[in-house]
């Protein structure tokens, strides 16, 4: 369950940013309008974050997040994470560069976090551009001016986007609401064991399924939340059901 519409239905998000104090930006009061990318995709019939395509953080996000081949596919539309990795140039060299830096001075001088006042898609609109402003941070190259601007821009705007203490404490519970709407079978099917379920008592305190860790408290699977893509954006949890009970 990597895409994107199965985390707004059932992930859990868990909000942490640790911005570095060092990164400022002096915004341009008229910033240059946008520029379409070089490369041509369809025009989608309907954003992510906004009904209307063209809202700013749907252009954004196509910007940082969506990927076209040369035969005109798209890729990325409905990932959970970026598709960028050590050798992608994507971001910091060409014409996508300035586009990015162009956009983010959009939203920066136009105050768009104002558009879209929804706490949870604040909260995954913060986590995609997190995750763009991570990458840039683990490059080491010759294009570390071009990460580092767009690194200040992201910064702000990350920051602009966090939720308040008691915003956080009313996101809605994603994983209860994926158990209600039964897309998922609610049991393991030993016959189709690929198929993905989910319990209602998963998360239940004192319920037969227990996280595996260590004596002193240490995740099982601590490689899935340190190593890259993720670098601790995503909390990964190894379960096992006890069949008895505990």
């Amino acid at each position: 369950m990597k895409n994107r519409s199965a985390v707004w239905l059932a992930g859990l998000v868990i909000l942490q940013i640790a911005l570095s104090p060092h990164l400022t930006l002096e915004v341009r009061s008229n910033p240059p309008p946008h520029q379409p990318a070089s490369h041509s995709w369809s025009e989608p019939t309907r954003g992510l974050y906004d009904p209307e395509p063209q809202h700013l953080w749907n252009r954004l996000y196509r910007q940082f997040h969506v990927r076209v081949t040369s035969d005109g596919k798209e890729y990325g539309s409905d990932d959970l994470d970026p598709l960028l990795w050590w050798a992608t140039k994507y971001l910091i060299s060409g014409p996508s560069h300035q586009q990015a830096i162009n956009l983010l001075d959009e939203f920066l001088a136009t105050h768009a976090e104002r558009l879209i006042a929804q706490p949870l898609k604040q909260a995954m609109f913060q986590r995609d551009l997190w995750a763009i402003f991570d990458w840039l941070g683990q490059r080491r190259d010759d294009h570390q001016s071009e990460c580092e601007e767009l690194q200040a821009r992201l910064a702000q705007v990350i920051k602009r986007l966090a939720l308040t203490p008691d915003q956080i404490k009313l996101l809605p519970d994603n994983y209860a609401a994926a158990v209600d709407a039964r897309i998922f079978s609610t049991q393991y099917q030993p016959d189709n064991h690929e198929t993905a379920f989910l319990p209602p008592e998963l998360l239940q305190t004192g319920g037969p399924w227990v996280v595996i860790g260590d004596t002193n408290g240490r995740l099982a699977a601590p490689m899935h939340v340190q190593s890259s893509p993720f670098t601790g954006r995503s909390t990964f949890l190894v379960l096992m059901r006890l069949a008895e009970g505990r």
